[in-house]
């Protein structure tokens, strides 16, 4: 699979070709109608969490804010995005690599809204500390941190 590297806080993630992501989209039998191929193509440049309206301003000459929405609940639905909210009640959205562990975390500086990714987690044994005390399995779990960005400071 051709790749491209994505350097975020010191660590590389891998990430799929646009041509690989539209082969993907293709092979779900689903039409590569242009706002499809446009959100998508804008999708994987972002290196963070887009919002809807971010996606929109991106691309609007290609679609409108309604086709945004459509196409943005229709990869959620197949798989191809995640949803992120960081509490101020404004969704935003990633592509999941395919086949990859692309489970990470984000800080978020509380006044520019500047997203960073974090790549450091808990250790499994925390989770499986939480599962045996609690009897609860399959146990995921979603972490933000909020603070001041270096340039708000």
């Amino acid at each position: 699979m051709k790749t491209e590297e994505l350097h975020c806080c010191g660590d590389i993630h891998k990430r799929a070709s646009l041509d690989k992501w539209i082969e993907r989209l293709q092979s779900t039998k689903l039409k590569l109608t242009t706002p499809r191929h446009v959100i998508l193509e804008f999708l994987h440049k972002q290196s963070h969490p887009a919002t809807n309206r971010e996606i929109y301003n991106g691309i609007s000459n290609d679609c409108d804010l309604a086709s945004v929405y459509r196409t943005i609940n229709l990869f959620i639905k197949i798989g191809f995005v995640h949803q992120f909210d960081f509490g101020d009640g404004i969704a935003r959205f990633e592509l999941i690599e395919p086949g990859l562990d692309s489970h990470h975390h984000h800080i978020i500086c509380n006044d520019c809204s500047k997203v960073i990714e974090i790549d450091h987690c808990f250790p499994e044994s925390l989770t499986k500390t939480i599962s045996k005390h609690t009897g609860f399995s399959r146990i995921k779990h979603k972490l933000e941190f909020f603070g001041l960005c270096p340039n708000c400071q």
